[in-house]
């Protein structure tokens, strides 16, 4: 089961982890919260974004999208959540 969350470091900065692991540094991440098996919602710059995919919601394993307001109206297919929050936090 995959977990995405903002949490503080023992540092101090606001990270974002995908099960457990480090993945990032908050950045633009606003907010980030679990909506139902496998979809995650929040903001990023202000804006909605909105993370989903794996097996658990009709998928492969390595088939993930993020769709954010500042990207536009369409989704964007990685092949990991880890790599979701990347797309978000880099553009």
């Amino acid at each position: 089961m995959t977990t995405i969350t903002m949490t503080t470091s023992e540092y101090g900065h606001q990270v974002i982890k995908v099960n457990r692991r480090f993945v990032s540094l908050a950045g633009r991440f606003d907010s980030i919260e679990k909506q139902g098996s496998y979809t995650w919602t929040g903001k990023a710059d202000g804006r909605d974004f909105v993370i989903y995919g794996g097996t658990k919601s009709g998928g492969r394993a390595n088939e993930w999208f993020v769709r954010w307001d500042t990207l536009g109206d369409f989704e964007i297919k990685t092949s990991s959540a880890a790599e979701c929050v990347r797309v978000i936090n880099n553009s």
